[in-house]
C-alpha cells in the first residue's frame, strides 16, 4: 500500500508532517509549529480526530481516544485476540489489592512504598471481603498514608484471611476536572481545520 505524505517546515525547524491513504484521506498529522504546542493526531475516514497526543490544560501529557483497550493473544486460539476495554472513571485513581490475615481479630495492612509516594491518603477507600464463613464482619478503624487498620466487629478475635481492594486518587491529579470546555482540547482540531479544512471542502465539491 502506498501512502501520500507532506512535510512542511519554517526557517526555525518547526513544521508538520502529514500522511494520507491512496484515496486522499489524511490519517496521521504531526505538528510542532502551533503556538499551543506540538501534537500527534490520527483522523478517521470522516476526517474527525480519532486519537491524539497533546499537552492538556493542566500542562501535562495527555493521550486521548474514544476507546482505550488492552489486547492480549488468546492462548487457546492463535487466530484470536482478547480485547478488554480499559476501566474509566471520573478520578485519576490508583489501586493496591491483596490478601491479609487477622491476628486475634485485627491487623494493620501496610501499603507498598511506591503506592504511598503517589497516593493522596485523604481520598482512600477500601473494600474488604472476609474469607471465613465464621466472620462477624470487618471494619476499617484507621486510615493512614502508610496503610489501614482492620478489626473484626463485635469484639471478635478471629484469625482468618480477607481480601482487600484499596483505592486512592493520584496526588498529582487532585485538581482534575471531569467536565471541561471543548476549547481546551481544540488546538488539535483547529490545526486540522486550519491546515486542511478548505482543501477538503473543495475536494468534496
Amino acid at each position: 500500500m502506498v501512502f501520500n505524505r507532506q512535510l512542511l517546515s519554517n526557517p526555525f525547524g518547526a513544521g508538520s508532517f502529514t500522511s494520507s491513504t491512496p484515496n486522499g484521506s489524511v490519517n496521521w498529522i504531526t505538528s510542532t509549529d502551533e503556538p499551543d504546542g506540538a501534537y500527534i493526531l490520527q483522523t478517521n475516514p470522516a476526517f474527525e480526530v480519532a486519537n491524539f497526543m497533546v499537552i492538556d490544560p493542566e500542562n501535562k501529557g495527555c493521550i486521548g481516544s474514544h476507546k482505550l483497550t488492552t489486547i492480549e493473544d488468546n492462548p487457546t486460539n492463535t487466530s484470536e485476540l482478547i480485547v478488554y476495554p480499559n476501566l474509566s472513571g471520573p478520578k485519576s485513581a490508583i489501586y493496591d489489592r491483596g490478601t491479609a490475615t487477622l491476628i486475634n481479630g485485627e491487623i494493620f495492612v501496610s501499603c507498598p512504598d511506591h503506592f504511598q509516594h503517589i497516593a493522596d491518603p485523604a481520598t482512600m477507600t477500601i473494600t474488604l471481603t472476609p474469607l471465613s464463613a465464621d466472620s462477624k464482619g470487618l471494619a476499617i478503624v484507621e486510615k493512614a498514608n502508610g496503610g489501614f487498620k482492620v478489626k473484626e466487629l463485635y469484639g471478635g478475635t478471629g484469625n482468618y484471611s480477607f481480601d482487600y481492594l484499596e483505592m486512592c486518587q493520584r496526588a498529582s491529579a487532585a485538581d482534575h476536572q471531569v467536565i471541561q470546555k471543548k476549547s481546551a482540547y481544540t488546538p488539535a482540531g483547529q490545526f486540522v481545520e486550519k491546515r486542511f479544512g478548505h482543501r477538503m471542502a473543495r475536494k468534496e465539491n
